[in-house]
């Protein structure tokens, strides 16, 4: 036999072997590595690069053309553990005769003595299992603590590897979450994993927002964050998704033209409904539904682009919840098909079109799925929170110019945190200064008391479906905590409920929450405590339910659902002076929600004009924002703004329910507030609409409705409108819209505005 057939045989043998051992292969090919480490005859770094070598040319030989682009990161990463499998055995088999592969075999497969101290190699850890990895670990922590010490660097080691194959391996993430997490935290996680994958960056944050609060010195926060009640999915699920229905061809569906985008979403969004999710996945999720016994839940997205370190992303994806209600096959569908919805949004044309304008098109998209329960109680049929939000560390402007000191914000209604999140045209949410808690701002109006929650969003357990009801419809004396966010009025001013008091009409204003409980206080103190491991300001979303037991000290039950770094265009960043205007023709100004930043040579406004758009309803104004659009892309090279007396991204009454797509190349979004008794601008704070006109440098700028003076409405009225010389009106949008040029104004060239955030100013004026 010539020493090519013996090393074949041997290579058989071991194949043959390690086939008997799924479980412990891993295992005994990383003694096999460490062995012809020991020995010298590979080194780490050629081995690696033969690895790397091989595993490219096998994606050549598979027909990937441009593979990092083809290729997701997952796939690619599961590409090189198989080859290093292989050529281990391979390598091992030349160098060894059977009985050396025999004993290590032996070593790995008996069961260890109690007091065997483990020896560690962690030169491969990067493609060992999570599994093996967290054995190892949690072998390391067992030591005693003397004889840990010498382990630490390995067990850091540890920890990396487990964050970057779990959670995120963007380097920002892993920097703070290294110093937080214990690998106990880590195997609970992945004890909550649904396949392979990554569990997304939404997942990965709340996650480490989550450990950070219970680490917390501050009693308080440890006692009123609840530990999470969350399922992650992994992104893996999401590949073999498209891969197992055929769909892989959607994948380049982001190198298409807005238009091809458009016409494609709806056969795209229908052949994802149909799609199979694998039978594994679908039976652990069938268990996930057995152990949240009937609570409902939120199925939300959990991308690698999204909400993450490094890159502005934001609420781009679907979040659908469920009351789930229905018999259990009822249930399990509506999850599926929650999924396959959220998988479909991956390739929703806004989204993609938001990537084109940030730099992240080229990057590929991952999609994670998170499944969290909602906390609520019930009130009649309706299920709700007490308490949903959005709030800050900081605040993203100056709300006025005697405003204190920026401690942060807090955007927050009754029932289901979308109210919040989500801008209202005829409805208002309780927005605060965190540094002055009991200033509560709506609007910033002489009669600003009396613009309060009208409406909140619930479950409705009859229908098995969210809806938005009147707050008088859903809330009454059998819910508990009525006396704290409700008031009656009588008719001159707001005066607080008493437990069990009836009255015709609640007016939500959560006066009592604010003034009677440390609220406030305790969020303000999460916020900091996020934003000091964060080393930046936060954003978080959340959820609180009040312990009423004892009625002198009310606790809370907060539950993070979702933090990240708050970010700002680089626009938005710089400090600006404002110009002297003495001799200037003033457009408009403002000392409201003021933040920092210029925009020079406005060539055009896109006007909306009041006194028609105000008698468009329902689906016309959604066709009428795809009207603006069209203005939005044939003005794409120029400096334009769009101004209305409504308010932008909402859909009811006196709002312009436009998408990010739709205004994405203005310069600024500006509201007239005041100009008439129903064009009362709430603040943009807080909102997923105002969060992405931040993320990519679009102004948002809201006038002052006590100072309407302020406001050269002559400009919008007798202006020129040139808007047929650059599209088409439909009849029935005739006058609503008006295109109109800053030149030749009062012998103008164009439009500056400049912002001062320190001072709390804006002007807008022609030169």
């Amino acid at each position: 036999m010539t020493q090519q057939d013996y090393n074949q045989n041997v290579l058989l043998t071991i194949q043959t072997t390690l086939s008997q051992y799924p479980i412990l292969t891993e295992k005994i090919e990383n003694e096999m590595y460490n062995r012809l480490l020991l020995d010298g005859f590979i080194s780490v770094s050629s081995f690696s690069e033969k690895i790397r070598d091989f595993a490219l040319l096998s994606q050549k030989r598979e027909g990937l053309e441009d593979p990092f682009f083809q290729e997701p990161s997952l796939v690619w990463e599961k590409r090189l553990d198989r080859v290093q499998s292989m050529m281990v055995c391979q390598e091992f088999a030349q160098r060894y005769p059977l009985d050396v592969f025999n004993a290590i075999v032996d070593s790995v497969v008996k069961v260890p003595s109690l007091n065997a101290r483990p020896t560690f190699m962690w030169h491969n850890i990067q493609h060992a299992t999570i599994e093996t990895i967290i054995e190892q670990a949690l072998t390391i922590e067992h030591l005693p603590v003397t004889e840990r010490k010498q382990y630490e660097a390995q067990l850091m080691s540890a920890k990396v590897a487990l964050i970057r194959k779990m959670l995120s391996n963007r380097i920002p993430y892993i920097t703070v979450a290294k110093e937080v997490f214990s690998i106990h935290d880590l195997l609970e996680i992945n004890r909550h994993r649904i396949g392979q994958g990554l569990i997304g960056s939404k997942a990965a944050e709340l996650v480490l927002a989550n450990r950070i609060l219970h680490n917390s010195e501050d009693e308080d926060i440890r006692n009123a964050v609840g530990e999470i009640e969350s399922i992650f999915i992994g992104s893996d699920v999401f590949y073999n998704f498209l891969i197992i229905n055929n769909l892989m061809d959607w994948y380049d569906q982001k190198y298409k033209d807005e238009n091809e985008l458009w016409q494609d979403f709806p056969r795209l969004e229908e052949e994802f409904l149909k799609g199979e999710i694998p039978q594994e996945i679908v039976k652990s999720l069938r268990d996930v539904l057995s152990d949240f016994n009937g609570s409902p839940y939120i199925v939300r997205s959990s991308s690698k682009l999204e909400d993450s370190f490094t890159h502005p992303f934001n609420s781009m994806y679907r979040s659908i919840s469920l009351a789930n209600q229905g018999t259990a096959d009822e249930n399990l569908k509506a999850l599926l098909d929650a999924i396959r919805k959220i998988y479909a949004s991956t390739f929703n044309p806004n989204a993609l079109i938001y990537r084109k304008k940030n730099g992240l098109v080229d990057y590929t998209e991952e999609m994670a799925i998170l499944i969290q329960k909602v906390p609520g109680r019930s009130s009649g049929p309706y299920f709700f929170p007490d308490i949903s939000g959005i709030g800050g560390s900081q605040s993203p402007y100056k709300w006025k110019q005697d405003s204190p000191k920026d401690e942060g914000f807090l955007r927050f209604v009754v029932g289901l945190g979308s109210h919040a999140t989500n801008r209202n045209g005829d409805d208002y949410s309780n927005i605060i200064e965190l540094s002055e808690p009991n200033r509560r701002h709506t609007t910033y109006t002489a009669n600003e008391k009396y613009h309060t929650q009208q409406s909140m969003l619930v479950l409705n357990f009859k229908t098995n479906q969210p809806e938005i009801l009147d707050v008088q419809d859903v809330l009454s004396l059998n819910y508990p905590p009525l006396y704290l966010v409700a008031q009656k009025s009588n008719g001159e001013e707001f005066q607080s409920l008493q437990r069990g008091e009836e009255t015709d009409y609640y007016n939500v204003t959560c006066d009592g929450l604010i003034r009677k409980t440390n609220f406030t206080r305790l969020i303000r103190d999460i916020f900091h405590t996020l934003e000091r491991a964060y080393g930046k300001s936060v954003l978080v979303e959340f959820t609180a339910m009040l312990d009423l037991t004892d009625s002198r000290d009310i606790d809370f039950r907060i539950q993070i659902h979702n933090c990240r770094p708050a970010l700002l265009h680089e626009n938005m960043t710089e400090k600006y002076s404002l110009s002297d205007t003495q001799d200037r023709r003033i457009l408009l100004t403002s000392d409201l929600f003021v933040g920092n930043g210029a925009i020079t040579n406005i060539r055009y406004v896109v006007y909306v004009n009041p006194d028609y758009y105000q008698k468009l309803y329902g689906t016309t104004k959604i066709e009428f924002c795809e009207l603006l659009n069209e203005i939005n892309q044939k003005l794409a090279d120029e400096n334009f703004i769009f101004v209305a007396a409504s308010r932008w991204g909402a859909m009811e009454n006196h709002g312009i329910p436009t998408e990010y797509r739709q205004i994405a190349n203005a310069k600024a979004l500006i509201e007239l507030s005041g100009t008439n008794d129903k064009t009362i601008s709430d603040p943009f704070c807080g909102t997923r609409f105002f969060q992405s006109l931040l993320e990519s440098g679009i102004y948002s700028i809201i006038t002052n409705a006590d100072k309407t003076e302020d406001i050269d409405t002559t400009f919008f009225t007798d202006s020129v409108d040139r808007t047929e010389e650059f599209i088409s009106v439909p009849e029935k949008f005739k006058n609503c819209v008006r295109i109109l040029s800053t030149a030749n104004w009062y012998g103008s060239r164009s439009l500056n505005i400049e912002m001062n955030r320190e001072i709390g100013f804006v002007q807008a004026y022609f030169i």
